[in-house]
């Protein structure tokens, strides 16, 4: 049988170790929870990233509409002196 790419050694092999002890059940309960662990971890590194660009974001589009809202102010003043 080939091994896809996106299936790791490592499950197949799992899969095979449970099949030899007819322990498939509990083998996949195992996998389910090392990939599940996995992922949230994963997961957990994504979401930390996410906070502090999204907040750069917000600021710097609060910064822009500021801006663009006392830009034509200030040109104004400077054109009266």
């Amino acid at each position: 049988m080939p091994i896809g790419r996106h299936v790791d050694r490592s499950f197949i092999q799992a899969i095979a170790l449970g099949e030899e002890t007819s322990e498939v059940a509990l083998v996949m309960e195992n996998m389910a929870d090392l990939y599940f662990e996995e992922n949230r971890s994963k997961i957990d590194l994504f979401l930390s990233l996410l906070e502090p660009i999204l907040i750069l974001f917000v600021g710097a589009t609060i910064g822009f509409i500021v801006v663009a809202m006392l830009l034509p102010i200030f040109s104004m003043n400077l054109a009266n002196m």
